[in-house]
């Protein structure tokens, strides 16, 4: 196999893989997700305290805790799929643009930074939900502070490879 054909194919597959878990886990946790049964997830992933994260859960039904509970094992995939994703993504576009990997080392590496967040966001929501007094107040709040920097890296990636994007379209000859 050539090496275009190989990163074609691993970057589809990558593509199909973050779909497939992103539909599941949505599925499962889509109630919560949206607030249709109460506060969405965004609320808890914000609480920064137990007393905020118990009145969200508190506002979920029955069959929203179960579908969220029954998610986090494919929520866990769906981390590390995005993260692959994100990652080909950004080696592809620098390799295109001929930026030089060595150069965008530390940018190549923040989806697996963002995906470890979300692990420990994951956790520690799971730990929370099936027994609050388990979790301290701390802890808490640092799951609140790991959720923020993951979206906040999702932010800075997807806006590194639209910038990258757009340079390459409609800057460069």
């Amino acid at each position: 196999m050539n090496r275009v054909f190989k990163r074609n194919f691993w970057l589809c597959a990558t593509l199909v893989t973050t779909v497939v878990l992103g539909c599941i886990v949505a599925k499962n946790k889509f109630p919560a997700l949206i607030g249709s049964e109460g506060k969405n997830i965004i609320a808890l992933q914000f609480a920064f305290t137990k007393e905020r994260a118990a009145s969200v859960v508190a506002s979920w039904s029955h069959f929203s805790i179960e579908g969220f509970i029954d998610a986090m094992l494919y929520d866990y995939f769906f981390a590390l799929s995005y993260a692959l994703l994100l990652y080909a993504l950004l080696v592809r576009l620098v390799e295109k643009l001929h930026l030089g990997r060595s150069r965008y080392k530390t940018v190549l590496l923040l989806p697996f930074v963002a995906a470890l967040f979300d692990w420990f966001e994951n956790t520690i929501e799971i730990l929370y939900i099936k027994s609050a007094n388990s979790i301290s107040e701390g802890l808490f709040f640092m799951h609140s502070l790991a959720a923020g920097l993951k979206w906040l890296i999702l932010g800075f990636v997807f806006l590194f490879i639209l910038r990258q994007w757009f340079k390459k379209r409609f800057f460069q000859k």
